[in-house]
């Protein structure tokens, strides 16, 4: 989705006491074509940046999220999406509108890579970057990858856009 080679990074502002939220859409010349994201990947600068990406969730739709459907999710840890993501599991969850997170983003290190169990379908990806540093400083971030393939509707059994989550 973005990719910075070399030393090149997104730095949110800093001083700000709030979460990120990023929303990406992927781009076709036809409206019926969606994506099936199988693996995501993020990398932080290595080196010469005060605060890279550390916790973060990754939502995907097919209908442009309302970024105010995601305050819910702010202040986020990882045991709090271990837990969310029991429970949808067990739901039998047949609105293609509900979001969940797909993946936390959980980075200590360099890099951070998830193979995704069901792919998803969607058109829009949601970035909710969280903020686990001091107020007065930024989140950055080098890449975020999202690997898959297109798919357009029509080609497709509708009973399979149920299993997207």
């Amino acid at each position: 989705m973005f990719n910075s080679k070399h030393y090149t990074c997104y730095c949110t502002k800093s001083g700000r006491n709030e979460n990120v939220n990023m929303i990406v859409v992927h781009k076709s010349e036809r409206d019926d074509v969606f994506f099936f994201a199988t693996k995501i990947l993020v990398e932080t600068p290595s080196y010469g940046y005060s605060s890279p990406l550390k916790d973060g969730l990754v939502f995907f739709s097919l209908f442009r999220p309302d970024p105010s459907e995601f305050s819910k999710y702010d202040n986020f840890k990882k045991s709090d999406f271990e837990s969310l993501k029991t429970n949808f599991k067990a739901e039998t969850n047949n609105d293609l509108s509900s979001l969940h997170p797909v993946t936390f983003i959980d980075i200590r290190s360099h890099q951070y890579s998830v193979n995704i169990e069901t792919p998803v379908l969607g058109k829009f990806v949601y970035l909710k970057l969280l903020r686990t540093e001091p107020v007065d400083t930024t989140i950055d971030i080098q890449k975020f990858e999202i690997c898959g393939h297109s798919v357009s509707l029509k080609d497709i059994n509708r009973d399979d856009l149920y299993t997207n989550r």
